[in-house]
Protein backbone atom coordinates (compact mmCIF):
# COMPACT_ATOMS: atom_id res chain seq x y z
CA UNK A 1 0.00 0.00 0.00
CA UNK A 2 2.56 2.80 -0.18
CA UNK A 3 3.00 5.34 -3.01
CA UNK A 4 5.34 4.23 -5.78
CA UNK A 5 6.95 6.91 -7.95
CA UNK A 6 8.71 6.08 -11.20
CA UNK A 7 11.50 8.44 -12.21
CA UNK A 8 10.61 11.12 -9.64
CA UNK A 9 12.58 14.33 -10.37
CA UNK A 10 15.39 12.55 -12.29
CA UNK A 11 14.84 14.09 -15.77
CA UNK A 12 15.43 10.69 -17.41
CA UNK A 13 12.87 9.23 -19.83
CA UNK A 14 10.62 6.50 -18.47
CA UNK A 15 9.69 3.75 -20.90
CA UNK A 16 6.99 1.17 -20.30
CA UNK A 17 6.50 -1.86 -22.52
CA UNK A 18 8.96 -0.74 -25.22
CA UNK A 19 11.37 -2.60 -27.52
CA UNK A 20 10.06 -5.97 -28.65
CA UNK A 21 7.44 -6.21 -25.90
CA UNK A 22 3.99 -7.02 -27.28
CA UNK A 23 2.09 -7.40 -24.00
CA UNK A 24 -0.80 -5.17 -23.04
CA UNK A 25 -0.25 -2.25 -20.66
CA UNK A 26 -2.91 -1.73 -18.01
CA UNK A 27 -3.01 1.34 -15.82
CA UNK A 28 -5.45 1.27 -12.95
CA UNK A 29 -7.63 -1.46 -11.56
CA UNK A 30 -11.02 0.27 -11.58
CA UNK A 31 -10.58 1.31 -7.96
CA UNK A 32 -9.23 4.85 -8.37
CA UNK A 33 -8.86 7.68 -10.87
CA UNK A 34 -6.07 8.01 -13.45
CA UNK A 35 -4.75 11.28 -14.88
CA UNK A 36 -2.12 12.08 -17.52
CA UNK A 37 -0.19 15.34 -17.21
CA UNK A 38 2.36 15.97 -19.97
CA UNK A 39 3.97 19.11 -21.34
CA UNK A 40 1.89 18.71 -24.53
CA UNK A 41 -1.51 17.30 -23.55
CA UNK A 42 -3.43 16.17 -20.46
CA UNK A 43 -6.30 13.97 -19.39
CA UNK A 44 -7.67 14.91 -15.99
CA UNK A 45 -9.09 12.44 -13.46
CA UNK A 46 -12.64 13.05 -14.76
CA UNK A 47 -11.68 12.15 -18.36
CA UNK A 48 -11.53 15.68 -19.79
CA UNK A 49 -8.86 16.00 -22.50
CA UNK A 50 -6.77 19.16 -22.90
CA UNK A 51 -4.25 20.16 -25.56
CA UNK A 52 -5.30 17.69 -28.25
CA UNK A 53 -6.58 19.11 -31.55
CA UNK A 54 -10.36 19.38 -31.57
CA UNK A 55 -12.52 16.54 -32.80
CA UNK A 56 -15.27 17.90 -35.03
CA UNK A 57 -17.03 14.66 -35.87
CA UNK A 58 -16.82 10.96 -36.49
CA UNK A 59 -18.35 8.08 -38.39
CA UNK A 60 -18.05 4.32 -38.02
CA UNK A 61 -18.69 1.33 -40.28
CA UNK A 62 -17.61 -2.30 -40.26
CA UNK A 63 -15.15 -1.90 -37.38
CA UNK A 64 -13.50 1.30 -38.65
CA UNK A 65 -13.86 4.62 -36.86
CA UNK A 66 -13.13 7.79 -38.83
CA UNK A 67 -12.42 10.92 -36.79
CA UNK A 68 -11.96 14.41 -38.18
CA UNK A 69 -11.01 17.74 -36.74
CA UNK A 70 -8.87 20.76 -37.46
CA UNK A 71 -5.79 18.56 -37.99
CA UNK A 72 -7.31 16.39 -40.73
CA UNK A 73 -8.67 12.85 -40.75
CA UNK A 74 -7.66 9.70 -38.84
CA UNK A 75 -8.90 6.12 -39.06
CA UNK A 76 -8.95 3.69 -36.13
CA UNK A 77 -9.44 -0.09 -36.40
CA UNK A 78 -11.94 -0.64 -33.57
CA UNK A 79 -11.21 -4.33 -32.86
CA UNK A 80 -7.46 -3.68 -32.41
CA UNK A 81 -7.45 0.00 -31.46
CA UNK A 82 -4.68 0.63 -34.01
CA UNK A 83 -4.69 4.01 -35.71
CA UNK A 84 -4.16 4.06 -39.46
CA UNK A 85 -2.24 6.71 -41.30
CA UNK A 86 -3.65 10.15 -40.60
CA UNK A 87 -4.60 12.19 -43.64
CA UNK A 88 -3.87 15.89 -43.57
CA UNK A 89 -6.56 17.86 -45.40
CA UNK A 90 -5.76 21.44 -46.42
CA UNK A 91 -9.35 22.72 -46.14
CA UNK A 92 -11.53 22.30 -43.06
CA UNK A 93 -13.65 19.16 -43.16
CA UNK A 94 -17.40 19.79 -42.84
CA UNK A 95 -18.62 16.17 -42.77
CA UNK A 96 -17.65 12.54 -43.33
CA UNK A 97 -19.63 9.42 -44.26
CA UNK A 98 -19.02 5.84 -45.33
CA UNK A 99 -20.69 4.43 -48.44
CA UNK A 100 -22.33 1.00 -48.34
CA UNK A 101 -19.07 -0.69 -49.39
CA UNK A 102 -17.09 0.96 -46.59
CA UNK A 103 -15.34 3.65 -48.66
CA UNK A 104 -14.93 6.91 -46.75
CA UNK A 105 -15.95 10.27 -48.23
CA UNK A 106 -15.39 13.72 -46.76
CA UNK A 107 -16.81 17.13 -47.53
CA UNK A 108 -15.09 20.48 -47.25
CA UNK A 109 -17.07 23.71 -47.39
CA UNK A 110 -17.52 23.49 -51.16
CA UNK A 111 -16.63 19.99 -52.40
CA UNK A 112 -16.96 16.27 -51.65
CA UNK A 113 -14.00 13.88 -52.00
CA UNK A 114 -13.39 10.17 -51.77
CA UNK A 115 -10.81 9.86 -48.96
CA UNK A 116 -8.78 7.15 -50.69
CA UNK A 117 -7.01 9.00 -53.48
CA UNK A 118 -8.61 12.35 -52.66
CA UNK A 119 -10.51 12.61 -55.95
CA UNK A 120 -13.32 15.15 -56.06
CA UNK A 121 -16.82 13.75 -56.51
CA UNK A 122 -18.75 17.02 -56.66
CA UNK A 123 -18.22 20.75 -56.26
CA UNK A 124 -21.00 22.60 -54.47
CA UNK A 125 -22.30 26.11 -55.11
CA UNK A 126 -23.05 26.78 -51.42
CA UNK A 127 -21.61 25.69 -48.07
CA UNK A 128 -21.97 21.95 -47.45
CA UNK A 129 -23.70 21.07 -44.17
CA UNK A 130 -23.41 17.28 -44.39
CA UNK A 131 -23.25 14.15 -46.52
CA UNK A 132 -24.95 10.75 -46.27
CA UNK A 133 -25.49 7.62 -48.37
CA UNK A 134 -28.34 5.38 -49.44
CA UNK A 135 -27.18 2.52 -51.66
CA UNK A 136 -24.95 4.01 -54.42
CA UNK A 137 -26.40 7.49 -53.97
CA UNK A 138 -24.51 10.25 -52.20
CA UNK A 139 -26.73 12.96 -50.69
CA UNK A 140 -25.13 16.36 -50.15
CA UNK A 141 -26.90 18.86 -47.90
CA UNK A 142 -26.27 22.58 -48.24
CA UNK A 143 -27.97 25.93 -47.74
CA UNK A 144 -29.66 25.54 -51.14
CA UNK A 145 -31.09 22.10 -50.46
CA UNK A 146 -29.99 18.57 -51.21
CA UNK A 147 -28.16 17.20 -54.22
CA UNK A 148 -28.33 13.48 -54.98
CA UNK A 149 -25.38 12.00 -56.88
CA UNK A 150 -25.52 8.47 -58.33
CA UNK A 151 -21.92 7.31 -57.86
CA UNK A 152 -22.24 4.68 -60.59
CA UNK A 153 -23.66 6.82 -63.40
CA UNK A 154 -22.57 10.26 -62.16
CA UNK A 155 -26.12 11.58 -62.59
CA UNK A 156 -26.96 14.49 -60.28
CA UNK A 157 -30.45 15.46 -59.13
CA UNK A 158 -31.37 18.53 -57.09
CA UNK A 159 -33.85 17.99 -54.29
CA UNK A 160 -34.59 21.62 -53.52
CA UNK A 161 -37.55 21.33 -51.15
CA UNK A 162 -35.23 21.50 -48.15
CA UNK A 163 -33.64 24.98 -48.18
CA UNK A 164 -31.31 25.76 -45.27
CA UNK A 165 -30.37 22.19 -44.40
CA UNK A 166 -28.29 22.04 -41.23
CA UNK A 167 -27.88 18.27 -40.90
CA UNK A 168 -28.31 15.06 -42.87
CA UNK A 169 -27.73 11.49 -41.71
CA UNK A 170 -28.55 7.91 -42.64
CA UNK A 171 -31.27 6.72 -40.26
CA UNK A 172 -31.83 3.26 -41.70
CA UNK A 173 -30.76 1.26 -44.74
CA UNK A 174 -32.97 3.23 -47.14
CA UNK A 175 -33.84 6.32 -45.06
CA UNK A 176 -32.20 9.70 -44.45
CA UNK A 177 -33.07 12.22 -41.75
CA UNK A 178 -32.82 15.87 -42.74
CA UNK A 179 -32.90 18.87 -40.38
CA UNK A 180 -33.75 22.21 -42.01
CA UNK A 181 -35.03 25.37 -40.38
CA UNK A 182 -37.20 24.19 -37.48
CA UNK A 183 -38.25 21.03 -39.32
CA UNK A 184 -37.10 17.42 -39.63
CA UNK A 185 -37.93 15.28 -42.65
CA UNK A 186 -37.21 11.81 -44.02
CA UNK A 187 -36.16 10.75 -47.50
CA UNK A 188 -36.75 7.08 -48.25
CA UNK A 189 -35.55 5.23 -51.35
CA UNK A 190 -37.50 2.19 -52.49
CA UNK A 191 -35.84 -1.17 -52.91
Amino acid sequence: GATISLNASSNFATNINTGSSSGAVTIGGNSGTVAVNSSDWDIDATGVVFGIASIAGLAAKDGVLAIYGNEGLALVDLPTGEEGAAQSIEAAIAAIAFDRDGALYYATRDAVYRAEGGQSVLTAESAIAGIAFIKNNLYIASEQGIAKVDLITGATEAIGAFAGVTSISTAARNTLLIAYGDEVAEITEQG
